[in-house]
């Protein structure tokens, strides 16, 4: 797994972002809600039809709670095409207050009568999507009774069509090119597979509980799209994939992966078969990605500014890399070793040689070998001085 980088969706007021959803038609028109730090007061959304290059906030539109604040939306899903007014239709579970429907870009909400009202669900008690394989299908769970539901109608009213265990967290998600394949993950209770748009379920074996479902790219041969979880066989708890919806599993890592804590979500490569991506907070993404597979390349990056100046021998080398083996640093051809931790960061404390330093990072032997580089000069008469503006101001005075 590869700790990964990206650009950011920046909205004003949605400094915690709780859901985010896109349309299949139009991958470009994106649907993020959240609103400020521990999901208290104003809730706020917005939408792009570029991706993300720009953003439109709901704002005021948004309905209002019963203290006037507005809705903090948890869970958002979005038609996998458009509606009669020619737009992708938007759907939004409100914290206390039920499922909310607009089908005019936010302009205005209706509330969808439904005899559940989710008391959290922000933080998964319901969970909501779209069938990426028919336009204005969407299927929702609730954790408040264990009743799944399915909209025929673009989300206008909703029935229940199967019960299923009480568990909180839960997962939800629909296949991408399986229609009516869905995968409900439920923590405690395990991972719930459906063939029929939700009409049945039946329980997959092994998965004792899962907190977190993904599904990828199918692979060659294979008749459904791959499962990620994130869950326990027995006591184990690791992320595993099956290609035979849920027949078999892998697993994909050790239990002992720290990470696992803090894990927030997970979903496949679309595109990329056996590729996963992991959310976390304070953690940042990663990418996990197999070893023999279509997608091979392995990365190591390390701290070290090239050129860098400083009066000190003592210099601290740290880095990350997802390729496995002892991580090797060469200072002026003197050799350092060291691991990685269970985050995939490594950190080594080097000398370096008056004048200038060739420090070379890298992991793995022979055409498997991955590096990089970087100089640092080390020089016994540098001076590291720094000015503040009083001190500028100062000088020019004097001057």
């Amino acid at each position: 797994f590869d700790n990964q980088t990206g650009r950011r969706l920046k909205v004003d007021k949605i400094t915690n972002c709780t859901s985010i959803d896109y349309c299949r038609a139009d991958p470009n028109f994106i649907v993020a809600f959240g609103g400020g730090r521990w999901c208290l007061g104003n809730g706020d959304g917005a939408y792009t039809t570029d991706g993300g290059e720009t953003m439109i906030q709901f704002g005021d539109s948004l309905p209002k709670n019963a203290n006037g604040e507005r809705a903090f939306f948890g869970n958002a899903a979005v038609s996998s095409g458009y509606n009669k007014n020619g737009v992708p239709t938007i759907l939004g579970a409100a914290n206390g207050d039920g499922i909310y429907r607009t089908e005019n870009l936010g302009k205005t909400w209706e509330k969808i009568s439904i005899n559940t009202t989710p008391s959290f669900s922000w933080g998964n008690n319901i969970q909501l999507a779209c069938d990426p394989n028919k336009n204005g299908v969407f299927y929702f769970y609730s954790a408040i009774n264990g009743v799944f539901y399915r909209s025929d109608d673009d989300g206008k009213t909703f029935k229940e069509v199967s019960k299923l265990p009480i568990a909180y967290p839960a997962s939800l998600r629909v296949m991408e090119n399986n229609e009516g394949c869905i995968a409900l993950g439920l923590q405690g209770s395990g991972l719930w597979l459906s063939k029929d748009g939700g009409e049945s379920f039946e329980k997959a074996a092994q998965i004792d509980s899962c907190n977190l479902v993904g599904t990828g790219m199918k692979y060659d041969g294979a008749e459904y799209d791959t499962i990620f979880v994130a869950g326990n066989v027995g006591d184990k708890y690791a992320i595993y994939k099956s290609i035979d919806f849920g027949k078999s599993w892998t697993k994909l890592t050790n239990e002992n992966y720290n990470m696992y804590s803090i894990l927030t979500g997970i979903d496949g490569d679309q595109n990329r078969k056996g590729v996963v991506y992991l959310a976390t907070t304070g953690n940042g993404c990663f990418v996990g990605m197999p070893k023999d597979g279509d997608f091979k390349k392995r990365n190591i990056v390390a701290d070290i500014p090239d050129g860098t100046i400083q009066r000190e021998k003592n210099f601290n080398v740290t880095g990350a890399t997802d390729a496995d083996g002892i991580v090797t640093i060469s200072v002026n051809g003197r050799t350092y070793t060291t691991e990685r931790d269970p985050y995939m960061n490594f950190s080594k404390n080097v000398e370096l040689d008056e004048g200038e330093n060739e420090i070379v990072v890298s992991v793995g032997d022979g055409d498997k070998k991955i590096s990089t580089s970087g100089k640092v000069i080390c020089s016994s008469d540098y001076l590291n001085i720094s000015l503040n503006d009083n001190d500028i101001k100062l000088r020019k005075e004097l001057k």
